[in-house]
């Protein structure tokens, strides 16, 4: 059996991953010159089930009215961007009532816990190094009144199965993470999610890449897919490279945001749109008290995540469709994070390597995954995991694979499913 994979990022190398391992003949297909060179690239970094809830959280649109207009805003809706919004914002907000944030939380907590699971296999059989860490994540509060309003959820989202926690106050804090000692008397206190990863990515891709190719996947760079068509059993999977086409049994679709396109001329509506995150890759040469736990400030909404000798800085959302621009604004917001955090680092910290990026989340109107079959037969998706794509993907491309080969789930996908819409 011919599989095509369309994305070469982290949903689509591991769902080659897993199909190449069931005996599938695997053919990745990528438009850009490498793999995870988009969404991959420069991610948060974080593998952490502690942080599953969807942006669409109760009361968001409070949150959008009290950010409106302000740089600082956690959440920018780009007034050009609002036209295409419309529709997808309207089943967005739908989406942000308390039933549905605590289904999303439990859903994607399992997609999240299983993922820890099956990375950890995947070291265990490729020995691939991607600056992986299991430190946690110290998650830092500077007024009480937050640590006590996260400490309720965390407990509920515990309950459910996401993530064991441990609560900390300003000096213990301070002792499981001596980076953070200049900022002692600012902190209320913290919660340390033990259970958190870290890794990156983009080197995850890089030389999952090169393994694969060692057994057999063939890959394709370079090479934009312009349309999907089915005629009778086999699919045509047509490129605008030399107008190079390929014939495949089965196609997975995961090109994160931009999947919406590819599945549109099969009248298949996939509510997805692209919801630009921001980082920067900071060099630690020098730092002799460098981090050791991926650090989230819950009140400045963004994480700082110690990535081998980079210091990888990430947070907000910015909508404003698929335009590439990096906004100074936001990135000086990230600068900032790093001057309140680390203050003595931030001081000596060379400002012409700060390696500014910015890649375009998939986000879906619900908060959640979009995975496994589609009203084609044979054609499969694998996107819509907005800010927990890196989180997520052992487990999407597991399960993705395992539909496709008939084989039973670890769990119930069908609340992934794109019939949801």
């Amino acid at each position: 059996m011919h599989i095509v994979v369309i994305g070469a990022g982290v949903q689509g190398i591991t769902t080659a991953y897993y199909l190449n391992e069931f005996g599938a003949e695997v053919t990745v297909i990528d438009a850009a010159s490498g793999p995870a060179m988009e969404c991959s690239f420069g991610n948060g970094g974080g593998i952490t089930p502690s942080a599953v809830d969807p942006w669409n959280a109760p009361g968001i649109a409070k949150v959008m009215l009290k950010y409106l207009g302000r740089k600082d805003s956690p959440l920018l809706f780009r007034l050009k961007a609002i036209p295409d919004l419309t529709i997808w914002g309207l089943r967005f907000l739908k989406y942000a009532n308390m039933d549905d944030y605590l289904n999303a939380n439990k859903q994607t907590g399992k997609l999240a816990n299983y993922s820890v699971e099956l990375l950890d296999q995947i070291r265990q059989d490729t020995k691939i190094d991607y600056r992986h860490s299991s430190n946690g994540t110290l998650k830092i509060f500077r007024d009480q009144r937050s640590l006590d309003e996260h400490l309720h959820l965390s407990e509920i989202f515990k309950e459910m199965g996401n993530a064991d926690f441990k609560m900390l106050d300003a000096q213990a804090t301070i002792n499981v993470e001596l980076s953070l000692n200049p900022i002692k008397d600012k902190l209320s206190g913290s919660l340390l999610f033990s259970g958190d990863e870290a890794g990156n990515s983009h080197i995850f891709c890089q030389q999952m890449t090169n393994v694969l190719k060692q057994r057999g996947v063939r890959f394709l760079f370079n090479s934009p897919v312009s349309s999907i068509t089915k005629q009778a059993t086999l699919f045509n999977v047509e490129m605008n490279k030399n107008r190079q086409s390929m014939q495949a049994d089965k196609v997975v679709v995961a090109t994160g945001a931009k999947a919406s396109s590819l599945f549109a001329p099969l009248g298949i509506k996939v509510p997805v749109k692209p919801a630009k995150g921001y980082s920067l890759s900071i060099p630690m040469n020098g730092w002799d008290n460098k981090p050791k736990h991926l650090i989230a400030d819950m009140n400045l909404h963004a994480g700082i995540n110690p990535l081998g000798n980079t210091l990888r800085v990430a947070g907000t959302a910015e909508f404003a469709g698929f335009d590439p621009e990096i906004s100074q604004d936001r990135i000086d917001n990230l600068i900032g994070l790093v001057e309140s955090v680390f203050p003595d680092f931030a001081q000596n910290m060379d400002r012409d390597q700060l390696n500014p990026w910015a890649g375009f989340r998939p986000m879906s109107c619900d908060g959640m995954a979009i995975l496994g079959k589609t009203k084609v037969d044979g054609l499969f998706i694998n996107t819509g995991q907005g800010a927990q794509g890196w989180t997520t993907s052992a487990a999407c491309g597991r399960l993705v694979a395992d539909t496709i080969f008939k084989k039973s789930t670890r769990f119930d996908i069908s609340p992934f499913s794109i019939s949801r819409f």
